[in-house]
This record gives structure tokens, sequence and C-alpha cells, in this order.
């Protein structure tokens, strides 16, 4: 497959977002 050779390894997790006076709902969607 020509497309084998361009197919990159999927990125590294992001690191969990630093808890901040966020809102609950926001705070809620970060977990």
């Amino acid at each position: 497959m020509p497309g084998a050779k361009n197919a990159q390894p999927p990125p590294p997790p992001l690191p969990p977002a630093p808890r901040r006076r966020w809102s609950r709902p926001l705070a809620a969607t970060c977990v």
C-alpha cells in the first residue's frame, strides 16, 4: 500500500490539564 509509508503512529495521549478554578460543568468534561 503506497500510504503505508506515510502512515504515522498515533500521537501520545495529552497529559491531564491542571485543575484550576473552572466551573463544575467544565471540570466534569475535563475529567
